[in-house]
C-alpha cells in the first residue's frame, strides 16, 4: 500500500518476536517528486539501479515527454546493458 513501511516479523523460540521495519530513504532532493506521489517509488527505483538520472540536480521531471531514444536506452539499461552485435 502506498505511503506504508513494509515490513517482516520473525519468531524465535516462540517466545522473542523481531519485528523489522524498512523504510526507503529518499534518493535525492528532487524537488519535484513528492513524497508519496504515485511515482515516488519507480523514480527511486530507476535512480538507484542507474537506469535514469534526474534531469538536472534538482529536478527528475517526471511529466516530461521523452523520444524514441531515451526510451531505448532506458529498455536497453533495464536489460543489464547486453552486449550489442553490428
Amino acid at each position: 500500500v502506498a505511503g506504508e513501511n513494509p515490513a517482516a516479523e520473525f519468531v524465535i523460540d516462540g517466545d522473542t518476536v523481531i519485528e523489522a521495519v524498512f523504510a526507503a530513504e529518499p534518493v535525492s532532493d528532487f524537488t519535484d517528486v513528492e513524497a508519496d506521489s504515485w511515482y515516488e517509488t519507480a523514480v527511486t527505483y530507476v535512480v538507484r539501479n542507474g537506469i535514469m538520472d534526474g534531469t538536472s540536480a534538482d529536478e527528475f521531471s517526471p511529466a516530461q515527454t521523452i523520444t524514441r531514444a531515451e526510451a531505448i536506452s532506458l529498455i536497453y539499461r533495464m536489460e543489464g546493458e547486453p552486449e550489442v552485435s553490428p
